[in-house]
């Protein structure tokens, strides 16, 4: 096992981590070791085929989007662009638009999602 992975699973010993939750870093920490490690080969792909449109979908029930809502995550990976520009802090918290950060753009994007997410969650609002 790798140094920098014992040296983690230790810390996290240290801190408490059970049994169960050590095994799972363990696993995931020796993933990343690999260098095969999520990547498909395009002949292990295969093309979806009879994709349904948005517009041809029926519109849910307000309990139901609520619900799909509710178990909802946005993933938005951004990397290598602001230090390929030379950056040397967040790109995030660049101006790019008249008082708006790059990352006030971003929320922007998924904002109505996140109003709607908030309003079934019994939260207001934005």
């Amino acid at each position: 096992m790798a140094d920098h992975v014992v040296a983690a699973l230790d810390r996290m010993q240290v801190a408490g981590a059970r049994p169960a939750e050590l095994a799972a870093m363990t696993r995931r920490l020796e993933q990343l070791d690999d260098p095969d490690a999520g990547r498909l080969s395009g002949d292990v792909l295969e093309p979806l085929e009879d994709l349904p449109e948005l517009d041809g979908l029926a519109e849910p029930s307000a309990a139901r989007a609520c619900e799909v809502l509710d178990a909802l995550v946005v993933v938005k990976l951004n990397g290598g662009l602001g230090t390929s520009m030379g950056l040397s802090g967040a790109k995030s918290l660049l101006h790019v638009k008249p008082g708006k950060s790059f990352l006030d753009v971003m929320w922007g994007t998924h904002g109505a999602g996140g109003h709607r997410f908030r309003r079934c969650a019994g939260r207001p609002a934005a």
